[in-house]
């Protein structure tokens, strides 16, 4: 999904939209999950077992090192560290998919990984 020669960007799509796919695929699970760790709705990592903070805190650090290839190469500006850029977008995509997972109907994963995207890159303040 990020591994590989594409684009930086073009990985920063796919972990978006991977990651809505296997919640959707998933989605039952996730909830049993969810319900049975207690607090998890409001501390995500609170029910987390190890092996799962692990396995995020790897795939940070693959987004982060997505990040730093972009601004190495002059593709993104340094607005802020390749990890916290990486926290962010994490964030934001699990932001969206609780909502989903609350409220389907009224709350939808976005279709295009772009919705999200470009609001880390586009940001609301106007030159």
């Amino acid at each position: 999904m990020i591994a590989g020669d594409a684009p930086e960007i073009e990985k920063l799509r796919a972990y978006v939209r991977v990651k809505g796919e296997l919640f959707r695929d998933n989605a039952a699970a996730i909830r049993l999950y969810f319900a049975e760790t207690r607090g998890a709705r409001f501390n995500v990592m609170a029910g987390l077992e190890r092996d799962i903070r692990e396995r995020r805190g790897n795939i940070l650090l693959a987004l982060a090192s997505i990040f730093e290839r972009g601004m190495h190469a002059k593709r993104f500006r340094r607005v802020a560290t390749p990890f916290h850029l990486a926290l962010a977008l994490d964030s934001m995509a699990t932001a969206f998919l609780l909502h989903w997972l609350e409220d389907p109907q009224d709350h939808p994963y976005p279709a295009e990984p772009d919705t999200i995207l470009n609001i880390l890159f586009n940001g609301l303040l106007i030159a």
